[in-house]
């Protein structure tokens, strides 16, 4: 047999651009960030990221751009680092074959205990006409509990929000509004409201910030009137998460839990314990009164002052942080610092009802949104 050649030797090289892009997103986002919990209520609550709107290519919008379901769900568990996520592709893409293969693979990437799957569609609400005075009624992501749920809705065929909530009753799921203030597809249109059917909005995703207009991060292409604020100021009680829409990353929704459940997790965003970031894991608790975010606290008589705490800790330093009442910015703290832990006593008169939330500000740019705390008669 011929000697065997000589061993050569090869110089380290650094890693590849991937693997650089990945290992710098971990830490900018906090991605690696240890499991989070909190008492409330006598109970153990654990915070866990995840997202209700992202499409495949399955959509028509944006099929070069979008991943593969099955890619969608490695991005999501093994970059992003995610405890739950859906895929929400447009109600008007499917039919029973894509339905029904779009459930097998929720099901197959559903690993209990580590990450979650949901099965979900986007309910695309702009060709209605009827008699709404927008011409529409918005776009609102629909997620099931149940990964084997045999049915789809198609937006087309004239339905509202309020066919889908009574065609679904007595079924476990939720339906969230997104691109609230859009223009360039449709904005929501707030008279359909449900505290259960629809209990959260998603204030962010990869278009920007619905937040108010003129809103740090705003999305370019919006109308008055439409806003997150704009819904709350019409008495409209809806909590807060952030979610992609597009590409992964963007918009991500934490939710206080006691277990990570498809049950655990949709009962929790009922419960509007939740809130959203542009991307960041920013840890964020705030409580009014000792009611976690998106309590309502029913009052005999207004109280002599509200106490909100606020917990923060950033993926990167904070600089400041807002506590909002009915929509008006009463109180900023500048601490740039990774961690904030404080209480604001308002004691400014209240009217007959108010809200709380409060908005973190990192030296990035990336933020986070509490749900409120509702104060009522």
């Amino acid at each position: 047999a011929p000697s065997p050649a000589p061993m050569t030797l090869m110089r380290w090289r650094p890693p590849s651009m991937p693997e650089v892009i990945v290992g710098n997103l971990f830490k900018q986002f906090n991605e690696l960030a240890p499991r989070h919990s909190i008492t409330y209520s006598g109970k153990r609550l654990f915070l866990f990221w995840g997202q209700f709107h992202e499409h495949s290519d399955v959509s028509i919008c944006n099929r070069r751009g979008d991943l593969p379901p099955e890619d969608n769900y490695a991005h999501e568990r093994d970059i992003a680092r995610l405890d739950f996520a859906a895929v929400t592709d447009h109600g008007y893409n499917f039919d029973p074959y894509i339905w029904h293969t779009m459930a097998k693979i929720v099901r197959s990437n559903n690993d209990p205990g580590r990450f979650v799957t949901f099965l979900g569609e986007e309910w695309t609400s702009d060709q209605v006409r009827d008699k709404s005075g927008l011409g529409h009624y918005g776009h609102r992501n629909l997620i099931f509990a149940n990964p084997r749920f045999p049915r789809w809705f198609n937006s087309r065929d004239m339905s509202k929000p309020t066919d889908i909530w009574a065609k679904l009753r007595g079924i476990n799921f939720i339906h969230i509004p997104h691109q609230l203030a859009d223009t360039g597809n449709c904005p929501t249109d707030w008279r359909y409201v449900d505290e259960v059917a629809q209990p959260v909005a998603e204030i962010f995703q990869v278009r920007g910030s619905y937040e108010y207009e003129g809103a740090p991060r705003q999305a370019k292409r919006t109308i008055s009137g439409h806003f997150i604020q704009d819904a709350w100021a019409q008495g409209v009680i809806i909590g807060v998460i952030a979610s992609p829409d597009h590409g992964g990353g963007y918009g991500k929704a934490g939710v206080y839990a006691p277990s990570l459940t498809r049950e655990a997790i949709l009962d929790a965003i009922r419960q509007r314990h939740t809130y959203g970031t542009t991307a960041a894991k920013i840890v964020l608790e705030m409580r009014v009164n000792g009611h976690l975010m998106g309590e309502k606290i029913k009052l005999n008589a207004p109280p002599k002052s509200v106490k909100v705490q606020v917990h923060a800790i950033g993926a990167r330093d904070i600089a400041r942080v807002d506590v909002c009442r009915n929509n008006v910015f009463i109180y900023t703290r500048r601490p740039n610092a990774r961690e904030v832990n404080f209480i604001f006593e308002d004691k400014a008169p209240l009217q007959s009802r108010a809200y709380y939330y409060v908005r973190i500000i990192q030296a990035d740019e990336e933020i986070a949104w509490s749900s409120p705390v509702w104060l009522l008669p």
